[in-house]
Protein backbone atom coordinates (compact mmCIF):
# COMPACT_ATOMS: atom_id res chain seq x y z
CA UNK A 1 0.00 0.00 0.00
CA UNK A 2 1.32 3.76 -1.04
CA UNK A 3 2.46 5.84 2.20
CA UNK A 4 0.36 8.79 2.19
CA UNK A 5 1.94 12.32 1.73
CA UNK A 6 2.37 14.30 4.99
CA UNK A 7 1.31 17.82 4.78
CA UNK A 8 4.45 19.53 6.21
CA UNK A 9 4.35 23.48 7.12
CA UNK A 10 7.78 25.00 8.09
CA UNK A 11 7.85 28.20 9.46
CA UNK A 12 11.49 29.83 8.76
CA UNK A 13 11.31 33.61 7.79
CA UNK A 14 14.67 34.68 8.86
CA UNK A 15 13.78 36.92 11.64
CA UNK A 16 15.13 37.78 14.89
CA UNK A 17 14.03 37.61 18.55
CA UNK A 18 12.87 41.11 18.01
CA UNK A 19 10.77 39.81 14.79
CA UNK A 20 12.93 41.79 12.72
CA UNK A 21 14.28 40.99 9.17
CA UNK A 22 18.20 40.72 8.74
CA UNK A 23 19.96 42.56 6.20
CA UNK A 24 20.28 39.77 3.50
CA UNK A 25 23.96 39.24 4.39
CA UNK A 26 23.28 38.13 8.12
CA UNK A 27 23.01 35.23 9.96
CA UNK A 28 19.79 34.72 10.33
CA UNK A 29 19.01 34.24 6.21
CA UNK A 30 22.11 32.19 6.73
CA UNK A 31 19.57 29.81 9.09
CA UNK A 32 16.82 29.68 6.33
CA UNK A 33 19.39 28.37 3.72
CA UNK A 34 20.96 26.11 6.74
CA UNK A 35 17.25 24.93 7.19
CA UNK A 36 16.84 23.53 4.02
CA UNK A 37 18.78 20.51 5.59
CA UNK A 38 15.76 19.20 6.59
CA UNK A 39 14.28 18.85 3.36
CA UNK A 40 15.93 15.82 2.44
CA UNK A 41 13.80 13.95 5.47
CA UNK A 42 10.61 15.34 3.98
CA UNK A 43 11.63 14.42 0.75
CA UNK A 44 8.27 12.20 -0.16
CA UNK A 45 5.87 14.47 1.86
CA UNK A 46 3.84 18.16 0.61
CA UNK A 47 6.30 20.57 1.85
CA UNK A 48 4.70 24.64 2.23
CA UNK A 49 7.15 27.20 3.52
CA UNK A 50 6.52 30.32 4.80
CA UNK A 51 9.48 33.01 4.28
CA UNK A 52 10.14 36.54 4.41
CA UNK A 53 10.36 38.53 1.08
CA UNK A 54 14.46 39.11 1.19
CA UNK A 55 14.80 34.95 1.53
CA UNK A 56 13.33 34.00 -1.45
CA UNK A 57 15.77 33.90 -3.78
CA UNK A 58 16.99 31.04 -1.24
CA UNK A 59 13.88 28.84 -1.32
CA UNK A 60 12.24 29.21 -5.14
CA UNK A 61 13.41 26.61 -7.39
CA UNK A 62 13.79 24.22 -4.80
CA UNK A 63 12.49 20.78 -5.64
CA UNK A 64 11.46 19.41 -2.19
CA UNK A 65 8.58 22.44 -1.82
CA UNK A 66 5.45 22.11 -3.03
CA UNK A 67 4.18 25.91 -2.21
CA UNK A 68 6.86 28.56 -1.14
CA UNK A 69 5.31 31.46 0.57
CA UNK A 70 5.67 35.01 1.19
CA UNK A 71 4.86 36.20 4.60
CA UNK A 72 1.95 39.20 3.87
CA UNK A 73 -1.05 39.75 6.40
CA UNK A 74 -3.26 37.68 4.20
CA UNK A 75 -1.05 35.01 3.96
CA UNK A 76 -0.89 34.86 7.53
CA UNK A 77 -4.45 34.52 8.35
CA UNK A 78 -4.76 32.41 5.40
CA UNK A 79 -2.68 29.50 7.40
CA UNK A 80 -4.60 29.79 10.28
CA UNK A 81 -7.35 28.20 8.48
CA UNK A 82 -5.44 25.27 7.25
CA UNK A 83 -3.98 22.39 9.03
CA UNK A 84 -1.25 20.30 8.79
CA UNK A 85 0.13 16.91 9.89
CA UNK A 86 3.43 18.50 10.94
CA UNK A 87 4.75 22.07 11.82
CA UNK A 88 8.29 23.03 12.20
CA UNK A 89 8.75 26.25 13.89
CA UNK A 90 11.97 27.01 13.15
CA UNK A 91 12.12 31.27 13.72
CA UNK A 92 12.86 33.29 16.63
CA UNK A 93 9.80 35.56 16.34
CA UNK A 94 7.46 35.22 19.10
CA UNK A 95 4.57 36.49 16.63
CA UNK A 96 5.80 33.51 14.33
CA UNK A 97 5.55 31.09 17.66
CA UNK A 98 2.12 32.54 17.86
CA UNK A 99 1.09 31.69 14.53
CA UNK A 100 2.52 28.03 14.58
CA UNK A 101 0.42 27.66 17.80
CA UNK A 102 -3.11 28.81 15.89
CA UNK A 103 -2.49 26.55 12.64
CA UNK A 104 -4.37 23.44 13.33
CA UNK A 105 -1.87 20.54 13.13
CA UNK A 106 -1.21 17.03 14.70
CA UNK A 107 2.20 18.04 15.83
CA UNK A 108 4.25 20.84 15.91
CA UNK A 109 8.16 20.87 16.79
CA UNK A 110 9.65 24.20 17.63
CA UNK A 111 13.41 24.82 17.71
CA UNK A 112 15.17 28.62 17.30
CA UNK A 113 18.53 27.88 17.40
CA UNK A 114 19.35 29.21 20.74
CA UNK A 115 21.67 26.41 21.65
CA UNK A 116 23.66 26.55 18.33
CA UNK A 117 22.62 26.36 15.08
CA UNK A 118 23.85 23.74 12.95
CA UNK A 119 23.41 20.47 10.87
CA UNK A 120 23.54 18.41 13.45
CA UNK A 121 21.54 20.52 15.96
CA UNK A 122 18.65 20.42 13.49
CA UNK A 123 18.22 16.94 12.88
CA UNK A 124 18.73 16.26 16.81
CA UNK A 125 15.38 18.44 17.31
CA UNK A 126 13.77 15.39 15.67
CA UNK A 127 15.66 13.02 17.74
CA UNK A 128 17.81 11.68 14.73
CA UNK A 129 21.18 11.93 13.91
CA UNK A 130 22.45 14.39 10.75
CA UNK A 131 24.22 11.66 8.28
CA UNK A 132 25.66 13.97 6.32
CA UNK A 133 22.79 15.64 4.43
CA UNK A 134 23.43 18.91 2.93
CA UNK A 135 21.61 22.13 1.80
CA UNK A 136 19.10 22.10 -0.67
CA UNK A 137 19.48 25.08 -3.11
CA UNK A 138 16.85 25.08 -5.85
CA UNK A 139 18.25 28.56 -7.69
CA UNK A 140 21.14 27.64 -10.40
CA UNK A 141 23.40 30.78 -11.48
CA UNK A 142 24.06 30.67 -15.15
CA UNK A 143 27.51 33.28 -14.04
CA UNK A 144 30.46 31.83 -15.55
CA UNK A 145 33.67 31.05 -12.94
CA UNK A 146 35.88 34.25 -13.40
CA UNK A 147 37.96 34.28 -10.53
CA UNK A 148 40.16 32.05 -8.14
CA UNK A 149 39.55 33.69 -5.01
CA UNK A 150 36.61 35.62 -3.39
CA UNK A 151 37.34 37.63 -0.38
CA UNK A 152 34.00 37.55 1.49
CA UNK A 153 34.42 41.13 3.25
CA UNK A 154 31.11 41.88 4.42
CA UNK A 155 29.64 40.28 7.29
CA UNK A 156 26.65 42.90 7.60
CA UNK A 157 26.13 45.68 10.15
CA UNK A 158 24.95 43.68 12.91
CA UNK A 159 27.82 40.76 13.45
CA UNK A 160 31.26 43.29 13.77
CA UNK A 161 32.69 40.22 15.72
CA UNK A 162 32.48 38.03 12.61
CA UNK A 163 34.04 40.27 10.46
CA UNK A 164 37.94 40.20 9.56
CA UNK A 165 39.80 43.40 9.98
CA UNK A 166 40.12 45.14 6.34
CA UNK A 167 43.73 45.42 7.09
CA UNK A 168 44.00 41.56 7.09
CA UNK A 169 41.96 41.16 3.73
CA UNK A 170 44.87 43.62 2.21
CA UNK A 171 47.48 41.85 3.52
CA UNK A 172 46.17 38.44 1.98
CA UNK A 173 45.53 40.10 -1.21
CA UNK A 174 49.48 40.99 -1.12
CA UNK A 175 50.33 37.65 0.03
CA UNK A 176 48.50 35.72 -2.70
CA UNK A 177 48.91 38.44 -5.63
CA UNK A 178 50.34 37.20 -8.64
CA UNK A 179 49.31 33.55 -7.87
CA UNK A 180 45.54 33.97 -7.78
CA UNK A 181 43.09 36.37 -9.52
CA UNK A 182 40.78 37.56 -6.82
CA UNK A 183 37.33 39.65 -6.40
CA UNK A 184 35.74 41.28 -3.45
CA UNK A 185 32.71 41.04 -2.35
CA UNK A 186 30.03 42.09 -5.07
CA UNK A 187 26.43 42.83 -4.95
CA UNK A 188 25.72 44.09 -0.96
CA UNK A 189 22.11 43.98 -0.74
CA UNK A 190 21.38 42.25 -3.75
CA UNK A 191 21.09 38.49 -2.59
CA UNK A 192 20.61 36.99 -6.69
CA UNK A 193 23.56 39.15 -7.41
CA UNK A 194 25.51 37.96 -4.10
CA UNK A 195 24.79 34.71 -5.05
CA UNK A 196 25.91 35.12 -8.52
CA UNK A 197 28.83 36.58 -7.22
CA UNK A 198 29.96 33.66 -5.47
CA UNK A 199 29.06 31.21 -8.45
CA UNK A 200 32.13 33.05 -10.03
CA UNK A 201 34.78 32.20 -7.88
CA UNK A 202 36.45 28.99 -7.51
CA UNK A 203 37.35 29.43 -3.48
CA UNK A 204 35.43 31.55 -0.99
CA UNK A 205 37.25 33.31 1.82
CA UNK A 206 34.76 34.15 4.04
CA UNK A 207 33.38 34.75 7.94
CA UNK A 208 30.71 32.79 9.62
CA UNK A 209 27.41 34.11 8.02
CA UNK A 210 25.09 33.33 4.69
CA UNK A 211 28.11 33.73 1.92
CA UNK A 212 29.57 30.84 3.61
CA UNK A 213 26.55 28.51 3.41
CA UNK A 214 25.77 29.98 0.23
CA UNK A 215 29.47 28.73 -1.21
CA UNK A 216 29.31 25.26 0.41
CA UNK A 217 25.73 24.92 -1.20
CA UNK A 218 26.97 26.00 -4.23
CA UNK A 219 29.91 23.38 -3.73
CA UNK A 220 32.79 25.62 -4.00
CA UNK A 221 36.09 25.08 -1.97
CA UNK A 222 35.92 27.37 1.69
CA UNK A 223 38.27 28.91 3.86
CA UNK A 224 36.33 29.43 6.94
CA UNK A 225 36.91 31.87 9.52
CA UNK A 226 35.47 31.13 12.90
CA UNK A 227 35.80 33.23 15.73
CA UNK A 228 32.87 34.12 17.96
CA UNK A 229 31.00 31.08 16.33
CA UNK A 230 31.91 27.24 16.67
CA UNK A 231 32.01 25.83 12.97
CA UNK A 232 32.33 21.91 12.27
CA UNK A 233 34.38 20.92 9.62
CA UNK A 234 32.53 17.74 8.95
CA UNK A 235 29.66 20.08 8.18
CA UNK A 236 31.81 21.49 5.06
CA UNK A 237 31.12 18.31 3.38
CA UNK A 238 34.92 17.76 2.50
CA UNK A 239 35.46 21.27 0.48
CA UNK A 240 36.59 23.53 3.32
CA UNK A 241 39.06 24.49 6.23
CA UNK A 242 37.67 25.81 9.55
CA UNK A 243 40.44 28.69 10.85
CA UNK A 244 40.37 29.40 14.17
CA UNK A 245 42.38 32.32 16.60
CA UNK A 246 45.53 31.34 16.95
CA UNK A 247 45.53 32.52 20.76
CA UNK A 248 43.52 30.03 23.33
CA UNK A 249 40.56 32.44 24.23
CA UNK A 250 38.03 30.79 26.91
CA UNK A 251 35.30 33.28 26.01
CA UNK A 252 35.05 31.28 22.38
CA UNK A 253 32.42 30.83 21.49
CA UNK A 254 30.20 33.65 22.36
CA UNK A 255 28.28 33.79 20.08
CA UNK A 256 27.65 37.37 20.64
CA UNK A 257 27.57 40.58 18.25
CA UNK A 258 30.18 42.50 20.11
CA UNK A 259 33.00 41.79 22.63
CA UNK A 260 32.73 42.37 26.14
CA UNK A 261 36.67 41.46 26.94
CA UNK A 262 38.58 42.08 24.44
CA UNK A 263 40.13 45.51 22.61
CA UNK A 264 40.63 43.47 19.82
CA UNK A 265 38.08 40.77 18.10
CA UNK A 266 38.95 37.14 18.51
CA UNK A 267 39.48 36.67 14.49
CA UNK A 268 41.86 39.43 14.79
CA UNK A 269 43.95 36.67 15.69
CA UNK A 270 43.72 34.46 12.74
CA UNK A 271 47.08 35.58 10.92
CA UNK A 272 46.75 36.58 6.92
CA UNK A 273 49.76 34.00 6.46
CA UNK A 274 47.56 31.27 7.61
CA UNK A 275 44.59 31.85 5.50
CA UNK A 276 47.04 32.47 2.75
CA UNK A 277 48.51 29.11 2.73
CA UNK A 278 45.04 27.36 3.11
CA UNK A 279 44.16 28.97 0.42
CA UNK A 280 47.03 27.11 -1.56
CA UNK A 281 46.17 24.10 -0.02
CA UNK A 282 42.47 24.04 -1.05
CA UNK A 283 43.10 25.02 -4.59
CA UNK A 284 45.49 22.26 -4.97
CA UNK A 285 43.25 19.48 -3.95
CA UNK A 286 40.75 18.05 -6.19
CA UNK A 287 37.08 19.71 -6.25
CA UNK A 288 34.80 17.98 -4.34
CA UNK A 289 31.47 17.34 -6.17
Amino acid sequence: MKKSRRRILVLKLGRSERGEIENPSETRLDEVLQATVLLHRFRDDQVTWLTDPSAVPLLEGNPYLRRLLVSTPGTLEALTTQSFDLVLDLDRDPRIHALADAIEARARIRFDGSRGWSCSALYQAFGEAWSGEEYVLGRRSAAAVEYDLGFNVHEGPGWPTRSWPLENWHRLETLVAGRYTISYHQSIGDLAGYMDWIQSCRLVVTGDGLGLSLALAMKKRVVALAGPTSLREDEMWGRGVVLSPERDLECRPCLASSCAFNARTCLEFIRPGVVAGAVATLLARPAVA
